[in-house]
């Protein structure tokens, strides 16, 4: 059995040290390798550049030449076995997607630090986590959906896996951590959470059983793992997930769990349970309904699929959705949250430059690269697909015939073990009843603007409209005092001025001629701040030119910036007709 034994010891150099053992290495020799992305997250990272170190010895302890074949791959010299490789893994990159090891805490993804064994990779392999002898980790322990073997109490010891796609597919935590553990349709459930805040732990358990509840109902029990865990690191302003199939590791502000005064959860709490919907739906959506390239992908190179508007926009749209059904918020706040994504998607040049199709077929070089331009000339297929899954819904319910519920299912029926085509959608439509190809060509396939507010009117809901309510704005609200005139650039404060981020195209900041890490330092000469700058706007006359002081790489710069009129890109929805909202929503 090929085995990799995790050292953390060196926490102050932030390296693991990995030892393989491969019983039978290929009789040519034996290559090896280290995935340049990871399932889940469309960008090549290149995780092999962080191996500060690698040597390989035979049986008798003798080194063997290894041959470096490109960028994350290696030949080692042929050799009887058992081969064993020693490498370190250099880790602190605090996000979902590699790998960490400090004083506080230590993660990683296998995809950061087990070498594929090609040739080999589909037998079972072991995992052994030695637990480190220094005081700063005296009190950590391990949480994983890794299957145990052999463990102390603390979780140190060994693992196995089926094999090295199952075992990359298991994300570790080892740390000194927080665990609230709940059972749902008889599956247990567990969350660990890294941080010492006190927090309502009980809240959090109902809240997420009813969450989970939801979606093992939605597709059918049992659900598709033994035991699922929300591996959860907490930090200031910090946000992200990513799926695996009994896991998902997440990262959140430790400001937004429950602490046992709130009712109706708030906003960041909220953000938070629809996160952990949203990874857990991926549970069946990604990691085992999946495009049919994703079924045993190429981890050394992209990647490319058309469908991402599917599997990241149908869950945008559930994780939320279920937040309601299953009476964790209230049907005036979900509206809200639909009422924030409109304005996010009317706020979004690229909507009309871009298709959700090319959006999913880009994701590796366009929507998880994001420069200073990308509001102007990509679009989301998280945001877009999103609604594209409401239009859908919201047909199919007006047909009376059946729901987006019925599509999920058959896809979980038909495709649960095999991959979908481009087509895949439509094709289960039509075999409920409804034909829904015109719209999901204009949906997908051009920029058209979406049905949304026709679609929303037919089941209770009216959109509303308003004028832009300044920088603090989201939308989603009744907006009680609109600005007046329109900047449209996104700005950070600095002690001299205001430091541009973002320009949106078509907008009075992009006809004055402003780009990103411009400096705007006056306004009709009076110094601008973050606080001061719409009140100088609104006391333009409209039609105007307001002239700006702008620093470009140490030059002084003096613009015309033209007095516009707001938008009325803020969108609110409505009730009007409470039983068809609850007959959508399935509250009845």
């Amino acid at each position: 059995m090929i085995t990799y034994q995790i050292d953390c010891q060196d926490i102050f150099h932030h390296e693991y040290e990995v030892k393989l053992t491969i019983p039978s290495p290929a009789a040519q020799g034996q290559r090896l390798q280290l995935p340049a992305w990871i399932p889940g997250s469309y960008m090549v990272r290149d995780f092999a550049k962080n191996i500060t170190a690698l040597r390989a010895t035979d049986a008798q302890g003798n080194e063997l030449t290894l041959t470096k074949l490109d960028k994350q791959s290696w030949q080692l010299a042929p050799a009887k076995g058992p081969l064993t490789v020693v490498y370190r893994v250099y880790a602190l990159d605090y996000s979902v997607r590699s790998a960490y090891l400090a004083s506080d805490a230590g993660f990683f993804n296998g995809t950061s630090l087990y070498l594929q064994v090609v040739g080999q990779d589909h037998e079972r392999c072991q995992i052994e986590l030695i637990k480190p002898a220094i005081s700063q980790c005296e009190h950590w322990q391990v949480a994983t959906g890794l299957p145990i073997h052999t463990t102390d109490d603390g979780g140190f010891g060994v693992y196995r896996a089926n094999s090295w796609w199952d075992a990359i597919d298991c994300p570790v935590l080892l740390a000194n951590y927080t665990r609230v553990d709940f059972s749902v349709a008889g599956q247990p459930f567990s969350i660990a959470l890294v941080d010492d805040l006190p927090f309502d732990a009980q809240r959090l358990k109902d809240d997420l059983s009813k969450i989970c509840a939801h979606h093992i109902q939605l597709f059918g029990a049992p659900a598709p793992f033994k035991h699922y865990w929300f591996l959860t690191l907490l930090a200031d302003n910090a946000f992200g997930g990513l799926e695996h199939s009994n896991s998902t590791l997440l990262m959140f502000e430790r400001s937004g769990l429950p602490n046992g005064t709130i009712r109706e959860p708030n906003d960041s709490y909220r953000n938070f349970l629809s996160l952990c919907s949203h990874e857990l739906f991926h549970a069946w959506l990604v990691k085992r309904i999946r495009p049919a390239c994703f079924t045993q992908p190429d981890l050394s190179a992209e990647v490319y699929t058309r469908q991402l508007w599917i599997y990241e926009g149908f869950t945008s749209y559930y994780d939320d959705l279920s937040l309601v059904r299953a009476k964790v918020i209230s049907p005036a706040s979900y509206l809200q949250i639909l009422g924030e994504n409109l304005t996010r998607l009317a706020r979004n040049p690229g909507r009309l430059r871009q298709t959700v199709s090319d959006s999913s077929f880009d994701a590796w070089t366009r929507f998880y690269q994001q420069d200073e331009n990308a509001r102007n000339a990509i679009v989301s297929y998280y945001l877009k697909g999103g609604f594209i899954a409401l239009c859908l819904d919201l047909t199919l319910r007006q047909q009376n015939k059946a729901s987006l519920d019925e599509v999920l299912k058959l896809l979980w029926q038909r495709h649960g073990e095999n991959g979908t085509d481009d087509n895949v959608i439509e094709t289960f439509c039509l075999e409920l009843g409804v034909d829904c190809r015109e719209l999901l060509q204009r949906a997908v396939n051009s920029t058209d603007e979406l049905p949304i507010e026709a679609l929303l009117a037919r089941h209770g809901v009216r959109l509303v409209n308003q004028p832009n309510g300044g920088s603090t704005d989201k939308g989603g609200k009744l907006i009680t005092q609109p600005v007046k005139h329109a900047f449209g650039a996104v700005f950070a404060a600095e002690n001299t001025g205001l430091r541009i981020q973002q320009v949106q195209m078509h907008s009075p900041a992009a006809r004055a001629g402003l780009m990103k890490n411009d400096l705007l330092l006056a306004l009709n000469h009076i110094q601008t701040s973050d606080k001061t700058l719409q009140t100088l706007l609104d006391r333009q006359p409209t039609g105007s030119e307001a002239t700006l002081h702008v620093l470009r790489r140490g030059r002084l710069w003096q613009m015309n910036l033209p007095i516009e009129k707001v938008l009325e890109d803020s969108v609110m929805l409505e009730i009007f007709d409470e039983q068809a909202v609850n007959r959508w929503l399935e509250l009845d």
